[in-house]
């Protein structure tokens, strides 16, 4: 090598280093950057999405907690309780039979409720616990709306001509409180139970694992 060459060749190299070392500080910093702003955005979604499943959970036990009280065993038998042997007008009967069939229809209405919400969560982990509770809401509606029925068929025994099948009010209203009372209470209870572990699975996966 001559002397010309290395002589230039020390003037070129330094150049050539500065700018190869400046452009991996850009690649690198660059890079950093964008893995930064990747981990941010991949933070945010997930906690957009928590924060989603905390909401619903939120809801979901605002609408549980009203089902439970409104399909209470001790309350339904309160007003299975209700009902005495005085005659009643046909008027008197109207308004006894929406009253009633509105519980109905409040059940029914909450059980949808907290269905749509459980069905937006889509959470693998609580799937089956989640249909489990589906089967016992309908159980449950089913169960009430029965014991509503013969009860509806007692009151209109009691109207001016509403006993055509000779019904003793009084022995049949014991004997549906007493069959209502040895099975609805079971099948209370496991909805009950399932809806609390429901919530808490659902509690426990609205926290961010980064977050425990």
């Amino acid at each position: 090598m001559s002397e010309l060459t290395f002589e230039l060749l020390k003037t070129i190299i330094p150049p050539v280093i500065t700018a190869v070392v400046t452009i991996i500080a850009l690649i690198t910093s660059a890079y950093s950057s964008y893995k930064a702003t990747k981990t941010s955005y991949s933070n945010n979604i997930d906690n957009m999405r928590f924060t989603q499943k905390e909401k619903i959970s939120d809801q979901i036990i605002e609408k549980s907690s009203i089902l439970l009280t409104k399909s209470d065993p001790n309350y339904l038998n309160t007003i299975i309780n209700g009902i005495t042997p005085i005659k009643i007008s046909d008027s008197e009967f109207t308004g006894i039979q929406n009253q009633l069939l509105s519980i109905t229809d409040e059940i029914q209405t909450l059980s949808i409720n907290i269905k749509l919400l459980s069905y937006t969560i889509r959470d693998i982990n609580s799937e089956k616990l989640i249909y489990k509770i589906y089967d016992e809401m309908d159980l449950i509606h089913i169960e009430v709306q029965d014991m509503i029925l013969q009860l509806i068929q007692l009151y209109l025994a009691l109207t001016p001509n509403g006993n055509i099948k000779n019904i003793t009010v009084m022995s049949e209203k014991y004997k549906l409180e007493k069959d209502f009372s040895e099975k609805y209470p079971k099948i209370y209870t496991e909805l009950s139970i399932d809806i609390i572990s429901l919530v808490e699975m659902l509690k426990k996966n609205s926290i961010p694992q980064s977050k425990i």
